[in-house]
């Protein structure tokens, strides 16, 4: 998997990088284990404190580099994990967006209803080919 740090991707390359890999994000389980969805919403200093602690075990480092993209993605923004925690008002608005970091390690939606979710992308891994257990060797090992 590529990462989104080179600075001459144009707009739509963001996007066929992105968007067709979100299916394959693995969603932090939300307030039931079957939903991945948390409300989140600013509307009491209760409901901001629940949405910091959400923010916050999710274990990124606020110094991590994302991009915020609107719902067309025409209008892509660089922004730090701690962006969203000191100030998730600029956020958190009921305009939905994605964010996704650079590395393509993790992504956080949210949707008008004031719903948010995040997860992470199961990393590949490396092809391994079994060691053979007795003097056999792997037929392919002939050609």
């Amino acid at each position: 998997m590529t990462d989104l740090r080179n600075s001459q991707l144009r707009v739509r390359d963001l996007r066929r990088l992105v968007e067709p890999k979100l299916h394959a994000v693995v969603w932090d389980a939300g307030v039931e284990k079957k939903n991945e969805w948390v409300y989140a919403s600013l509307e009491s200093e209760a409901h901001r404190s629940k949405l910091l602690d959400w923010l916050r075990s999710k274990r990124v480092e606020e110094k991590e580099e994302a991009l915020w993209f609107d719902p067309s993605w025409t209008k892509p923004k660089r922004i730090f994990w701690r962006d969203i925690l000191v100030r998730p008002e600029e956020f958190f608005l009921g305009a939905p967006f994605q964010v996704v970091n650079l590395d393509l390690d993790w992504a956080l939606g949210y949707m008008k209803e004031g719903v948010a979710r995040f997860g992470r992308w199961k990393k590949e891994e490396p092809n391994q080919s079994p060691e053979p257990t007795s003097g056999l060797r792997p037929a392919a090992a002939h050609l």
